[in-house]
């Protein structure tokens, strides 16, 4: 059995680099267009330079009536509103990534924090015994 142990920052970017890939092929942008994108968007910068998706919500014109499916595929490409817009499944899928990315983060900070206070704590340790010896 083989176990893979990652540390918190290979975790970010391992979260990080997926996210690019996923963007580059359902955005048609490049690699380093969608690592931009969401380390820009997981760090809560925002400039708002890349967004992915074209529309949010659309007529539903490419959809067959009543469902958020492309006829012309059978795919499933949303949901239909009362009003008959079509809410794109990449912008819930979006949505999703980034809450679960804001969240991972906030733990490894969590966690990277946690152990710079037990190192600190250890250092002082390890400081007063060197002190009480020399006294």
């Amino acid at each position: 059995m083989i176990v893979l142990s990652l540390s918190y920052p290979s975790r970010e970017t391992t979260y990080v680099s997926g996210g690019a890939i996923l963007f580059s092929k359902w955005e048609s942008w490049e690699f380093f267009d969608g690592s931009y994108f969401c380390f820009i968007s997981l760090s809560t910068i925002g400039f708002g330079d890349f967004v992915p998706g074209n529309s949010i919500t659309g007529p539903g014109t490419e959809t067959s009536p009543g469902t958020g499916t492309n006829p012309s595929t059978g795919t499933f490409t949303g949901f239909r509103t009362s009003s008959g817009t079509v809410i794109e499944l990449s912008f819930i899928l979006c949505s999703m990534y980034l809450m679960l990315g804001m969240a991972l983060i906030a733990m490894c900070f969590n966690l990277m924090q946690q152990d710079v206070v037990m190192k600190i704590r250890t250092c002082t340790d390890i400081l007063r015994r060197i002190s009480r010896c020399k006294n």
